[in-house]
């Protein structure tokens, strides 16, 4: 839904994969950037290889959905599984998401969501682009 000049982004994941971590014990961190592999939208606390910057839970917590109003303007993101022990795994591939005169022209996922060597996963990008009153 649209809110003033800025666009409602529904970004959703499903769980990632850890060896020593169960599931419900992940967290995750997205980040978002204006260019590739950058983060001056949302910022993971994570070096770009996924190793974390500060020992902290995923800026998503345990969630794997995350909505945010983004204006229009081209933006790439990813999003990384944190497990009990703060390791990050690497991103997942980057997606893009294209927002055009206040629409979502373009939008796609990042997949494989991996921890010490689990199998792949996909993440997925859902979109709401009806308006409000």
């Amino acid at each position: 839904s649209k809110v003033g000049d800025k666009n409602l982004v529904k970004l959703s994941w499903s769980a990632g994969k850890d060896d020593l971590t169960p599931i419900d014990g992940l967290t995750y961190a997205v980040r978002i950037g204006k260019k590739p592999g950058k983060s001056d939208v949302i910022d993971a606390e994570s070096n770009k290889d996924g190793d974390r910057k500060i020992p902290t839970d995923g800026n998503t917590e345990n969630n794997k959905q995350w909505d945010i109003q983004l204006p229009n303007g081209t933006y790439y993101w990813s999003v990384q599984a944190v497990d009990a022990s703060f390791a990050g795994s690497q991103f997942a591939q980057e997606a893009t998401i294209i927002i055009q005169d206040d629409k979502i022209v373009t939008g796609n996922a990042p997949s494989n969501i991996l921890l010490n060597g689990s199998s792949s996963d996909t993440i997925y990008l859902s979109q709401d682009q009806s308006s409000q009153p």
